[in-house]
């Protein structure tokens, strides 16, 4: 009687979770993996990337294409958190909203510093010695809400955003992992940007001179 109370005390810790996920690339299938592996649910895929279409075949699940009318499709669907992989869709509000829990978006970057677009490569361009990923909370400012988990590397003096960008998925995935089980166990913890050390890069954004190099003016001026 002893060893049942406990197996269900176990149980009662380690629920069952759902959820979806919006974006694309391989970073979105090992965080799926990972995330059916610890025996969770995921209720919808939304991505525009045949490679994560074929991959919720091979495991049958749901699956649509980012470019078709996917939102009420989301919002008849149940499932605790929403999580937000290589997205390049901006979510409006109401899909933030429609999580039991949270809604989570994967970042590569050190927020609050590097939101937006291309940040790896403007770490480079800055001449930043160090880079980091984050997993955070969405809100309906871009890249503003509350960080659950930060994971740093070193930027090699050889760096290039190709190099970078596969070495933060890497810590990324491993992250995810830590993520999952923090949500398990619900122990995982907030951290609220210091947003007056926030800097965004948008689309717009271009280095200096058009990026053009001169012989006479070193890399980092």
């Amino acid at each position: 009687m002893v060893r049942l109370a406990v197996f269900w005390v176990l149980m009662s810790k380690n629920e069952r979770l759902s959820a979806a996920f919006i974006g694309e690339g391989s970073l979105l299938i090992q965080c799926a993996k990972a995330w059916l592996d610890r025996g969770h649910e995921i209720s919808l895929i939304i991505t525009p990337d045949t490679q994560v279409a074929g991959f919720s075949s091979q495991h049958d699940l749901r699956c649509m294409d980012s470019s078709v009318q996917w939102q009420a499709a989301l919002a008849a669907e149940s499932f605790d958190y929403l999580f937000s992989v290589v997205n390049s869709l901006l979510l409006p509000a109401e899909v933030l909203q429609m999580p039991a829990r949270l809604a989570i978006n994967y970042h590569d970057s050190p927020l609050p510093r590097y939101a937006g677009l291309n940040a790896t490569s403007w770490a480079i361009i800055n001449g930043e010695t160090e880079h980091a990923i984050s997993w955070h909370v969405m809100v309906e400012e871009l890249d503003a809400g509350d960080i659950l988990i930060q994971r740093s590397l070193p930027i090699s003096p050889n760096e290039t955003s190709v190099s970078l960008n596969t070495r933060c998925y890497e810590l990324a995935a491993d992250a995810f992992a830590d993520l999952i089980a923090g949500m398990e166990t619900d122990s995982f913890s907030r951290m609220p940007q210091d947003l007056s050390k926030r800097t965004v890069f948008g689309s717009d954004a271009r280095p200096a001179a058009a990026a053009s190099l001169r012989p006479d003016v070193s890399f980092q001026e």
